[in-house]
């Protein structure tokens, strides 16, 4: 982990301090004064018990805080506080910088389309703070890997309360491609913090070893895997092989590059993040670190899908897109780890998204409960997938740990 210096660690710990003390100032006038939704404000408050919670989370804030700074230290206190520092600070800041920009809003007459940027900079920046004093006190593995979830989860919930906060802000597009370029850099500022490098964006060449016949046979069955989810029409074996539809339909450019990001926030947090934090850990202690670093990372991927549920959809569906989420991060895992380039994982991931349901309409087997014939079909693909992954981490494994070996030179002694 990189240490700062005490008087740098101080003034930190007293930013996240002051931030939690101004936030609960804002948000006390904005409960006391409760202006009322209008058009030409930035912010409408719409439910007064939402803000005091928001509050009572600032004012935690600055408690934990200074009790972190005692000698002796309640860990369960420490625990559930930190976990409602994590999911309910990031909107508690969010929903006074909202509130701060009525003043010279509505003093000036600004529109609101000019002061959603910096409302989107500073709550990233207003981040920082709040992820150093978490990055302090998160040791263990357990600690990192769910200082990381919840991150990602506070991320999410603040990106979408921004949208729900804001009038005629920025359309949720714009938000999501802001926010997700935000959360990729604070994690990577996490990951160094840790002791951790990032991945060789830049790097496009294979590992010594690998080979582009095995690269190609197991991108070449991915790319036919998404395309039978996204064209073939077909409700039966007897009907797969005749009823297919080449369809693309249009979409704005903003929405296939927030996809993208999308796509490289998952692989981000769960291809580089969390899988490195379990190498780290499970190389001290195991055999085979890298095999069981990449199932528990791509069931923590797989259940992260498991909150899908709570935008409709049915449980079957859910349960379904769960067990897919682990094949596919263990496959996505396996490209990544034999071939050294982390884009590989990053594209694949980006394209299944794509293909499955935003350029091609109905494409998504989530819509509705998966008949016999789609949970058979996909059940044979999951097979393959995982044969062609075991294969990589297996049978390739001299290729596989070159990307290891690559990624604890350069994260130096600390990896």
């Amino acid at each position: 982990m990189v240490i700062l210096a005490s008087n740098e660690n101080w003034k930190l710990s007293l930013t996240f301090i002051f931030q939690c003390l101004l936030a609960s100032v804002v948000l006390g006038i904005g409960i006391w004064t409760k202006p009322s939704p209008s058009d030409n404000l930035v912010v409408r408050i719409d439910n007064k018990v939402l803000f005091i919670i928001f509050l009572i989370a600032s004012l935690l804030g600055v408690f934990l805080e200074l009790l972190a700074k005692k000698t002796k230290q309640h860990h369960f206190v420490n625990g559930v506080g930190n976990a409602i520092e994590l999911l309910l600070l990031p909107s508690a800041f969010l929903a006074a910088i909202n509130l701060l920009c009525l003043f010279p809003m509505v003093r000036f007459q600004l529109s609101s389309e000019l002061l959603g940027y910096p409302v989107i900079i500073l709550f990233i920046a207003a981040l920082f703070p709040l992820t150093f004093v978490h990055v302090q006190r998160a040791q263990s593995l357990g600690q990192r890997i769910l200082l990381l979830i919840l991150f990602n989860i506070a991320f999410d919930v603040a990106s979408i309360q921004l949208g729900l906060l804001s009038v005629k802000l920025l359309s949720n597009t714009i938000i999501e491609i802001i926010s997700n370029v935000g959360f990729i850099l604070i994690i990577g500022w996490v990951m160094s913090w840790w002791g951790f490098k990032i991945p060789e964006l830049l790097k496009f060449r294979l590992n010594a070893n690998a080979r582009i016949v095995v690269l190609i046979g197991a991108l070449s069955f991915w790319m036919i895997a998404i395309g039978t989810s996204a064209f073939s029409r077909a409700d039966s074996w007897i009907r797969f092989l005749n009823d297919w539809s080449f369809k693309i339909q249009s979409v704005p450019v903003t929405v296939i590059i927030a996809t993208i990001t999308g796509s490289f926030i998952e692989e981000w947090l769960f291809r580089y993040a969390i899988l490195w934090q379990l190498v780290k850990h499970y190389r001290q202690i195991s055999k085979n670190p890298i095999l069981i670093s990449v199932v528990i990372s791509s069931i923590l991927f797989g259940v992260a899908h498991s909150t899908n549920v709570s935008n409709g959809q049915a449980i079957q569906s859910t349960i379904f897109q769960v067990i897919m989420a682990i094949v596919v991060g263990v496959f996505l895992a396996s490209i990544y780890l034999y071939t050294g380039v982390f884009w590989f994982s990053v594209i694949l991931h980006s394209a299944a998204d794509l293909l499955s349901g935003l350029l091609v309409k109905g494409a998504s087997f989530t819509a509705g409960i998966p008949d016999f014939f789609h949970v058979e079909l996909y059940g044979l693909y999951y097979v393959i997938l995982l044969a062609i992954s075991f294969y990589l981490l297996i049978r390739k494994r001299k290729t596989v740990e070159l990307t290891v070996d690559q990624m604890i030179d350069r994260s130096g002694s600390n990896f």
